[in-house]
């Protein structure tokens, strides 16, 4: 690694959503990294940060885009769609320094979310040990975006509590597929990908911000909600207290602030109350709200526990879901993107085959 390669790490572990070098103004979203896919056969948005007024130069696969930073910084864009090709490649960013980011490929890229069943590791399925010694597969390549706390049983530590911000809760870098980066990746997201790259034979892109125990309402924007009379109450007042949302979350959200409710510890929040991956539009805002505009093929989503506990939860769900997946397709600007989705087992639950 070369001098300009470790600044590079440097500053990307400080500000995890952008890839930057040390000396350079310019700035890029997490997504963008060495050994990342781009869609195929659509227009690739490529976009981020700089200083004011500043000329940024974006160079891959024979094209060349230009875009001057507006008064906020911001930058953009859009590179013609080119056809698969899994031919390892430069994508350059050129400003007051240059940016590389090297082995990037076209192919097909999904995104991945959820809560536990799509979270679930692949060194934990049944299979386990079969498959990670068949998964050395370098045209797959895995951005898993690891959240800094999950709603389990455990209390919150001093060192998560500065991560619970939409900006600083998701961590992650695309890398091939291996045993190694496989292991700790979605089970489901995995084997659709090899599924996808065997029948397609291109390259396949799998972004995973899936985290347990998360409800249909902290994936949607608040906005969204807003704009239904029947959901709107979702994102009024402390969400702790809200009697529309699920109380189990809510007492487990209660379970892993209680420390730093002890100590005294400052907990970041807003005026729906302290910031948890269960709080309504948290997770659209932390897991992807940051990735839009990249361009994808489509979105599979496996979830629902959080939303099945009750009857009435069930029924606020058929609102919820079909609201999220317009959404997330109007955000997008891409209104056809697919959407697959799993129906949830029973395991002794009665509401669960709802989902």
């Amino acid at each position: 690694m070369n001098a300009s390669s470790t600044r590079l790490v440097a500053i990307a572990c400080l500000f995890p959503w952008f890839s930057t070098a040390a000396d350079a103004a310019v700035t890029l979203p997490q997504v963008f990294s060495d050994h990342m896919v781009v869609q195929a056969n659509c227009p690739l948005p490529v976009w981020g940060r700089a200083t004011p007024g500043e000329r940024v130069v974006v160079r891959f696969a024979g094209q060349t885009a230009t875009s001057v930073a507006n008064d906020a910084g911001r930058w953009s864009v859009t590179l013609t769609e080119l056809d698969y090709n899994a031919t390892p490649q430069n994508l350059r960013i050129i400003a007051s320094e240059e940016l590389v980011f090297k082995d990037v490929v076209i192919g097909e890229v999904w995104l991945c979310a959820g809560q536990s069943n799509m979270e679930w590791q692949l060194k934990l399925a049944h299979n386990a040990q079969e498959s990670l010694q068949h998964c050395d597969l370098p045209l797959i390549r895995l951005l898993h975006l690891k959240g800094a706390a999950r709603g389990d049983s455990a209390e919150y530590t001093t060192d998560q509590l500065p991560r619970l911000t939409p900006e600083r809760f998701c961590r992650g870098k695309w890398a091939r597929c291996s045993p190694k980066s496989a292991a700790d990746f979605s089970a489901v997201g995995f084997f659709f990908g090899r599924a996808l790259h065997d029948r397609l034979d291109v390259p396949v892109g799998l972004i995973s911000p899936a985290i347990g125990g998360t409800p249909a309402e902290a994936w949607i924007c608040r906005e969204a909600l807003a704009d239904d009379p029947k959901l709107a109450p979702l994102a009024e007042g402390n969400w702790l207290e809200n009697p529309e949302l699920e109380p189990w979350c809510q007492r487990r959200a209660q379970l892993n602030f209680r420390r730093a409710m002890d100590a005294g510890d400052h907990i970041p929040s807003d005026d729906l109350g302290p910031n948890h991956s269960f709080k309504v539009g948290f997770m659209w805002d932390a897991g992807i709200k940051p990735l839009i505009p990249l361009a994808i093929r489509g979105v599979i989503w496996y979830q629902g526990e959080s939303n099945a506990e009750s009857a009435w939860r069930v029924a606020q769900h058929q609102s919820i879901f079909p609201r999220l997946i317009h959404d997330w397709r109007r955000q997008w600007g891409q209104g056809d993107f697919a959407c697959y989705y799993l129906q949830m087992p029973q395991m002794g639950r009665p509401h669960w085959p709802l989902i």
